[in-house]
């Protein structure tokens, strides 16, 4: 019973970003066609503008969006684990090997989220120091 209480609560958990509305690109406003902006300074718009704002977006974005994908999953999984270990050590029913195999399961999912929000933060710092080369 408790099996299938866990097994829901992370078939939800995991089924979450199935809902999630998808963002089109053509929603945005384009900066250099949809605003006209003055860049050369002659009180006109038009061609000889060049548009400020560039189309390639630098690879430190890349980077962050995927530490904050990975963090996510990590975030989703350690919670799960934690769950699923006191799970085990409030129905061991006095079992000892049950304790502490949910000891083990919460303490290793809190060690393993740590271990990730530092790699998150070293990479972070070494994408902001070569980004100041």
């Amino acid at each position: 019973m408790i099996r299938k209480i866990i097994l829901g609560i992370v078939f939800c958990m995991m089924s979450l970003p199935v809902f999630a509305s998808p963002v089109n690109a053509a929603d945005f406003p384009n900066p250099c066609t949809d605003y006209k902006i003055d860049t050369n300074g002659d009180g006109r718009f038009d061609a000889n503008d060049d548009c400020p704002v560039s189309d390639a977006a630098p690879i430190e974005d890349d980077v962050r969006t995927g530490i904050n994908i990975f963090l996510t999953l990590v975030g989703v999984l350690s919670v799960t684990m934690i769950i699923w270990g006191a799970v085990h050590i409030t129905s061991s029913g006095g079992n000892p090997d049950r304790v502490k195999f949910g000891r083990n399961t919460v303490m290793f999912s809190i060690l393993g989220l740590l271990l990730a929000l530092l790699a998150a933060f070293i990479v972070n710092v070494m994408v902001d120091v070569a980004n100041h080369l």
